[in-house]
């Protein structure tokens, strides 16, 4: 195999489809993860999706939220989605587009479950605080989102190598900025020319002058 057969083939990985991937099955993941702490009297009690669609109640006994089972939406809207960039059986416009409106449904649905159970710990007098979980959760919906929509808009495409892309902006912003350093530099270079040359007539004028004079 060759060198850049071999290049082509790393690069893969880090396509716009690939990253997309990763990220819905991380969504699946952060499901079953503690996304709130909720200390009631003393006692600490992790909170997640899973614990929503069973009903929370306080570390005292209290319901603290009752079942919610539409909270599932959270865990099949990722689930599908990555069932879908595996299938490769939607064009990527389309695809795009349900990523994109699903992923916005669910980063809503999540804001609203952190609104809920903050809003009952207060009434129950609890103090209530997020994960890192949760916040990973945020991004990584915040970036399927604007990758999906980078596609639908043509900035990207679904065989897009990630790595290549960030390279090449990188490279476009280092030569815009190399040449607007020589065309500052040039410009400058030409201003003082034009100042020395304008000075020249006037120096020989002083010396006839006096030349006269003597």
């Amino acid at each position: 195999m060759s060198e850049e057969q071999k290049n082509t083939g790393n690069s893969l990985n880090f396509t716009v489809k690939n990253v997309l991937r990763i990220l819905s099955f991380l969504a699946i993941i952060f499901v079953f993860c503690p996304s709130f702490l909720v200390s009631c009297s003393g006692q600490q009690r992790e909170v997640g999706v899973m614990n929503l669609v069973k009903g929370i109640s306080t570390p005292g006994g209290q319901q603290l939220e009752s079942p919610h089972p539409t909270m599932l939406i959270c865990l099949f809207i990722p689930a599908t989605i990555f069932v879908l960039l595996l299938a490769n059986k939607l064009k990527e416009k389309i695809l795009s587009m349900i990523i994109a409106a699903t992923t916005v449904v669910d980063l809503i649905v999540w804001i609203i479950f952190k609104m809920k159970i903050s809003e009952a710990s207060k009434n129950f007098y609890c103090s209530f605080e997020t994960t890192p979980w949760y916040h990973l959760n945020v991004i990584a919906l915040a970036s399927m989102i604007l990758l999906s929509v980078a596609v639908i808009i043509n900035k990207l495409h679904m065989e897009t190598n990630m790595i290549g892309a960030f390279s090449n902006a990188g490279t476009t912003v280092n030569n815009i900025t190399v040449n607007n350093v020589v065309q500052t530099e040039t410009t400058t270079s030409e201003a003082r020319s034009s100042v020395t040359t304008q000075a020249n007539p006037m120096d020989v004028k002083t010396i006839v002058d006096k030349e006269n004079n003597e």
